[in-house]
């Protein structure tokens, strides 16, 4: 064979290795990271759904209901209240809305602020963050002592998770539900911030909350279409979607919160913040009648009449 013909055959040779190189005889194989588990739209009440089972028709299922109290820069007066009122009640359950913990030196807009941060220590936060929930569950299991709580995962909350993102050595270690000793504790932890989920009980749902424009409300209640509460923004605001049918009107319900009017970051700018807690009570199919008690100079008047006035140690 000559010189030429072999050339020509090597050339060949080549240009099919090319080709099947480019285009392949069996389908190419990539490997791709997995994703993970889709997390629950939605979490429904089983203390609720189990009450309702076999309650009689004219009995009521009540839920305390707690917006961001940013421990710890909490309004101490306004809280004390509040556990006042849950230990002066039977509630068979307390949902607390989020941002239960602030922990701004973890924040984005602290970073690389050390000045800010000095001498906080998130050890030192969860150890205060337990003490409080340990308050709340006398309160509330002081007249039920088969109370549920529930405490839904807020932005504020979530900042320890941004940081994993950042630093994944330390996953496993410093989560807000290990540190704040929640299944020890009973209470349940509804990743609100980082899945989108949210809690059911009969026919209201809760979140930490979405939206901060003007009209949070409204856009809170168009884009779930369903009875939505939730805190986040701070404020006391309402609004109703209009429906087909009778008696199918559902709200968007903005809660208030329970933090310091006077935070650092908000300085003396005007502000329509509102100190505020949710009294929910459930009929057996789901429906329910609820209070927004507002609290002004760390005091408030219940519908019963009676007022509580927080006290400081």
């Amino acid at each position: 064979m000559s010189d030429i013909n072999l050339f020509e055959e090597f050339l060949e040779w080549r240009n099919g290795k090319i080709v099947e190189e480019l285009v392949g005889k069996a389908p190419a194989r990539y490997e791709f990271t997995q994703p993970a588990a889709v997390a629950p739209a939605v979490i429904h009440s089983a203390k609720f759904q189990e009450w309702a089972a076999t309650a009689k028709p004219t009995s009521v299922y009540r839920v305390l209901v707690t917006p961001d109290a940013q421990l710890p820069y909490e309004d101490k007066e306004a809280c004390n209240a509040v556990e006042q009122y849950a230990a002066d009640n039977r509630f068979d359950e307390w949902v607390d809305l989020g941002d239960f913990l602030d922990l701004d030196f973890l924040s984005r807009h602290n970073k690389g602020k050390a000045r800010l941060n000095a001498g906080k220590m998130l050890k030192e936060h969860y150890a205060y963050g337990r003490e409080v929930l340990d308050r709340r569950l006398d309160c509330l299991r002081k007249n039920n002592r088969r109370a549920a709580m529930t405490l839904i995962e807020g932005n504020h909350d979530y900042r320890v998770e941004a940081l994993l993102d950042e630093q994944p050595e330390f996953e496993g270690m410093i989560e807000v539900a290990e540190g704040l000793g929640l299944a020890e504790r009973k209470i349940q932890w509804i990743r609100s911030w980082r899945d989108g989920t949210i809690y059911k009980i009969g026919k209201a749902a809760f979140t930490h909350g979405l939206y901060t424009s003007t009209y949070h409300a409204r856009k809170m209640v168009e884009n779930y279409c369903c009875n939505i509460f939730y805190g986040h923004v701070h404020d006391v605001q309402q609004f109703s979607k209009v429906m087909h049918g009778h008696d199918e009107v559902v709200v968007g319900q903005a809660m208030g919160c329970l933090c310091r009017l006077d935070q650092a970051y908000i300085k003396q700018n005007p502000k329509n913040w509102q100190l505020a807690f949710g009294d929910f009570f459930f009929r057996p199919d789901g429906m329910f009648t609820y209070y927004i008690p507002r609290i002004f100079d760390g005091q408030f008047t219940a519908p019963s009449g009676k007022t509580y006035k927080g006290r400081v140690k």
